[in-house]
């Protein structure tokens, strides 16, 4: 009886773990957000009394997966909203609620003509009312001062009636010539004036917008280019994007529209960062430079699911680099029709690429013969000379170098990941470009260009426990990091009231 009682209470015991366990696995754990801010500058020393060495081919940690903020903030997808704009040239349509609106007009347009002949109109209804209530007046004052005939034979002896009626018609007479008078010393307007009036009049109607016949339209309303016009801008720069627009430098300060709603990582505002001031000290500074002050909230995650976020800052390389290599190509076509041209007006047919080769073998062999004859300079001299090549028809040109392709796409670009483990931790991957682009511009107009140290990337790896909100600083020879991580209480999403249910009986009765 003891041991069926025993095995019952263990029974018991190990059902009610089992349905604790179980109900512990269907609850899901509550995530816990933060905001983190990150501060990017660059050090304006100078680099060259700098005696740490940094590798040659620094490259950037390989991330199967990144979240991308910038980008969507930077250049959005404008494509379902350039669908709904009208072709350039075309009537621009109604907004959505002046379409669906239905109210009355409150005022209507009128032309300086109507408005004169409604001016023209007043003053003449204007006239008469005043006559008409003059001749009133009169009519009253007379028969007021006058009265009638039982009052002249009863009461009083009053003067002629004849007389005072000739009165009242000569002060109504004066009225009218008054009011014509008025009329003539209003000043007439010449055909001069006139003119003048009616150009202003057009001047100042409301806007048209022509339609131009083309590549370009001009209109302060957006409108969508033709697709004829797309082509031609296609085939003129082969790079051109109908949906796509060239950014040459990220903003310093990133100001997003947030979704406190949103269960993603999603930028902040710039209400919402906190380390305004560390800004404003370092642009009064003259050793440092903000390149980048941007914030974003979301749930960490351990180590091994945590994401890292893409940063870029600064110059956009790969944009300078199509530049310089659009005004490269056009300088060399330039100068390959003026050579066309000149050979042209020399009557010299310009030779095919196989006869130039043999023109520059050729020459190369009557050089090698004329340096073997001069034996007055030593064996390494003779060397120097064979081995020297003669210029090509292209080096002839004297043109600048063709520049090189960037080595990244921004001048600072990289990874930052924060994931949590019982504590905070941050992982940041970056590398920047040793020279910004005023230096590299600076440099290509040195004549002696052995003396330019090549560019390179370096590179800057920080991996640290932090606390929240603690401001903690990340040094480094050519840039620093501040950052900030801030507990954040994620507002759960407005529920929707749902309607009450219809009774359908009533409830007096019950």
């Amino acid at each position: 009886m003891v041991n069926l009682i025993c095995n019952k209470g263990f029974l018991l015991t190990s059902l009610l773990l089992l349905q604790t366990s179980v109900w512990a696995e269907k609850v899901p754990k509550k995530e816990r957000w933060f905001e983190v801010e990150v501060i990017l500058f660059t050090q304006n020393n100078d680099k060259s009394l700098l005696k740490e060495t940094f590798p040659d081919n620094a490259q950037l940690p390989k991330q199967r997966r990144v979240i991308e903020l910038l980008a969507p903030f930077l250049k959005p997808d404008i494509r379902s909203l350039k669908a709904l704009l009208p072709e350039c040239g075309q009537s621009y349509p109604k907004s959505l609620f002046e379409q669906s609106a239905q109210l009355p007009a409150l005022f209507v347009e009128k032309s300086l003509d109507e408005l004169a002949q409604i001016a023209q109109e007043n003053l003449t209804t204007f006239s008469n009312n005043t006559i008409s209530q003059s001749s009133n007046n009169g009519a009253q004052q007379a028969e007021n001062y006058f009265g009638d005939d039982t009052d002249y034979n009863n009461t009083r002896r009053l003067p002629n009636t004849n007389t005072s009626t000739k009165l009242t018609t000569a002060n109504l007479e004066n009225i009218s010539l008054e009011l014509h008078d008025s009329d003539e010393l209003t000043p007439q307007l010449d055909e001069e004036t006139i003119a003048l009036v009616n150009a202003a009049e057009k001047a100042f109607a409301p806007i048209k917008f022509p339609y131009l016949q083309s590549l370009y339209y001009q209109s302060n309303k957006l409108c969508r280019l033709p697709q004829t016009s797309i082509e031609q801008l296609k085939q003129a720069d082969s790079n051109f994007n109908e949906f796509d627009f060239t950014l040459d430098k990220v903003p310093a300060t990133i100001d997003a529209a947030e979704n406190i709603y949103s269960d993603k990582p999603y930028l902040l505002s710039k209400s919402s960062l906190k380390l305004g001031n560390i800004v404003k000290q370092l642009k009064w500074s003259k050793e440092f430079k903000p390149l980048l002050h941007l914030g974003w909230r979301l749930a960490p995650k351990d180590r091994k699911f945590a994401v890292p976020v893409h940063i870029f800052a600064g110059d956009n390389l790969q944009a300078d680099y199509q530049k310089r290599l659009q005004q490269y190509q056009q300088a060399l076509a330039a100068e390959k029709q003026k050579e066309a041209l000149l050979q042209q007006v020399l009557s010299v047919e310009p030779l095919s690429e196989e006869a130039q080769k043999q023109q520059a073998r050729q020459s190369k062999i009557d050089e090698i013969v004329t340096t073997l004859n001069n034996f007055q300079k030593n064996t390494s001299e003779v060397i120097a000379e064979i081995t020297h090549s003669k210029p090509t028809t292209t080096e002839a040109l004297l043109l600048p170098q063709p520049p090189q392709p960037p080595l990244q796409n921004w001048y600072l670009e990289g990874f930052f990941n924060v994931h949590l483990n019982h504590y905070l931790f941050i992982t940041a991957d970056f590398t920047i470009l040793s020279k910004t682009l005023t230096e590299q511009a600076q440099e290509r107009l040195n004549p002696d260009q052995s003396s330019v140290e090549p560019l390179k990337l370096i590179p800057f790896a920080q991996n640290r426990r932090v606390i929240s909100k603690e401001i903690h600083y990340f040094d480094h020879p050519y840039f620093g990091m501040i950052v900030q991580i801030r507990r954040h209480k994620r507002p759960e999403p407005p529920v929707e009231d749902e309607p009450l249910a219809e009774v359908t009986s009533n409830p007096l009765a019950q």
